[in-house]
């Protein structure tokens, strides 16, 4: 676990980074110290190590790669919006 602190607008922004044990980044939450906002987002990864998936509470966003391991598709879901972007 890692944690960043940062100013923005004068407002301090906690951010901690939670990691697998092969070190890749699985979620991150953002807190401010007014307790007037905060988000978490998650990652997940294929077996090769590639982002295949984050969400939060706003989106979500899939990527699929083809055989020469490039980015082939992205797809984006917005959770605010009644209609899918699928």
């Amino acid at each position: 676990m890692v944690q960043e602190n940062r100013y923005h607008q004068q407002l301090l922004q906690t951010m901690v980074y939670h990691r697998d044990r092969l070190g890749r980044i699985i979620q991150k939450d953002s807190h401010w110290a007014d307790n007037t906002h905060s988000e978490s987002s998650r990652y997940f990864y294929d077996k090769l190590s590639r982002v295949t998936r984050a969400h939060n509470a706003h989106s979500e966003i899939r990527l699929s790669y083809n055989s020469e391991g490039l980015l082939a598709k992205e797809q984006f879901h917005s959770m605010l919006d009644a209609f899918q972007h699928w």
